[in-house]
């Protein structure tokens, strides 16, 4: 008889989703950031934006990859994941001031036609999801740093290592 084994969660479902909710935020933001060609944020926002996509898929990844290994750890609440996770929240910090900066120099000097006020929405609208980027990135960041104060991680490593112990159990049972 074959047992169906569920893998358990082994990401904080709030991690998870701030995660997501962050690739989802930058690609929003990219897009109007491209109306501009990203003057609205002295070219940070493009950068900042690469660099978020780059940090999760390389955390994401690395976790994944590192599922079974008897050493897992929850990368996320590792030094170097949190060290540049700050330095982006930072980063996000500075281009929205940047893009306010901008938007409001830009608005006051431009003449009122149909053109700058689509460009107006624009950045209005790239502002509002540079803030929530920026929100979101600190909300990770802290949450990851009460995970690793807490050490919120063993309850998902123990779940790990009853996974891998019910999967070598599957095993055993079928090499009888």
């Amino acid at each position: 008889m074959v047992q169906i084994i569920r893998m358990p969660k082994l990401v904080p479902a709030h991690l998870r989703r701030l995660v997501y909710a962050s690739i989802i935020l930058s690609c929003l933001t990219f897009a109007f950031s491209m109306v501009n060609f990203g003057i609205m944020s002295l070219w940070i926002s493009p950068p900042v934006i690469a660099l978020t996509w780059i940090y999760h898929l390389v955390l994401i990844i690395k976790h994944n990859t590192s599922l079974l290994s008897s050493t897992h750890k929850l990368l996320w609440e590792t030094t170097h994941a949190l060290f540049w996770g700050y330095c982006l929240a930072v980063l996000w910090t500075g281009a929205f001031l940047a893009t306010i900066v901008l938007t409001a120099l830009r608005y006051e000097e431009s003449s009122h036609d149909i053109l700058m006020s689509a460009q107006y929405a624009c950045a209005v609208t790239e502002i509002l999801f540079t803030l929530a980027s920026t929100a979101v990135m600190w909300a990770l960041m802290l949450m990851s740093t009460e995970l690793k104060k807490t050490g919120g991680s063993r309850k998902y490593l123990h779940r790990r290592q009853e996974f891998v112990q019910r999967l070598e159990q599957q095993e055993e049972s079928h090499a009888v």
